[in-house]
């Protein structure tokens, strides 16, 4: 009848009015919920490139590192050459004044022969002077050869000072990449912080998604006990308007009997 429609439409109202705000919520949450796990995924996934890039720059440290051990080596060889040259620079000076002072001291030696000679000629000048010439070309031989020397010398200076740039150049080089190193690993931390806020957001998501979900459980199960009651009523007030029906039927007839026998109703 009229009554029980009019139960079952308001039962479905109070079944929809209590669902969709619950049902909305769940959607939103879960939702966002998809929004972390994509986000989380993102910071995976630039973790993961950024192990791959520190690893890659760990290898380049490591090569650089070897690199810069063989040029400490080589400097310091570099160094010990240098030092043993700038010895044979000051043993080629020193030898050089000596072979000046002998050429000086033949130079005087051959003047005093000659003005010797001039004064008497008791020994023959060749006999003097020509073991004194072979002296003086000797020495100046050996004078020519340290020049040269020292000229080799000055190049291998040049070339150790240009090796010395170079590696000041590496050495910086190195400096600049360790520093961009430590920039991607405090990256990397701040990261695997921010990866650490995302689990812990994406936790409390899950426990909240788990308690709407136990919430809407409830909900249903309340809802359909409602709806069982509903029914129940409905059953009740077709049962009491049946029996109205009932009734009211037989107070008809009864009327009806009456007027048959007495020709007037009763009152």
């Amino acid at each position: 009848g009229s009554l029980g429609s009019e139960v079952d439409h308001g039962g479905r109202e109070m079944f929809h009015g209590h669902a969709d705000p619950v049902v909305h919520e769940l959607n939103r949450l879960e939702n966002l919920l998809r929004e972390k796990e994509r986000e989380l995924g993102h910071a995976y996934s630039e973790i993961k490139g950024l192990k791959v890039t520190e690893a890659l720059k760990d290898k380049a440290i490591a090569e650089l590192s070897k690199e810069l051990k063989k040029q400490d080596e080589r400097l310091s060889i570099l160094e010990k050459q240098l030092e043993q040259k700038n010895l044979d620079v000051k043993r080629i000076c020193n030898e050089r004044k000596e072979a000046l002072s002998a050429q000086f001291a033949a130079e005087a030696s051959l003047r005093r022969i000659h003005s010797a000679q001039r004064d008497e000629e008791v020994v023959p000048f060749d006999a003097i002077i020509g073991p004194l010439e072979s002296d003086i070309k000797k020495y100046k031989h050996e004078i020519a050869v340290l020049q040269d020397d020292k000229k080799a010398l000055e190049r291998h200076l040049k070339l150790n000072e240009a090796a010395f740039v170079e590696a000041g150049d590496i050495l910086r080089s190195a400096l600049e990449r360790a520093l961009i190193v430590e920039d991607v690993q405090n990256q990397n931390i701040e990261l695997k912080k921010q990866m650490e806020i995302y689990h812990e957001e994406n936790m409390l998501l899950e426990k909240s998604n788990r308690q709407k979900v136990l919430e809407i459980e409830k909900l249903t199960h309340t809802v359909g006990e409602l709806e069982e009651s509903i029914l129940a009523s409905r059953d009740v007030a077709n049962a009491v308007h049946f029996y109205q029906n009932q009734a009211t039927r037989l107070n008809v007839s009864e009327i009806d009997v009456s007027v048959q026998k007495f020709g007037s109703i009763p009152f």
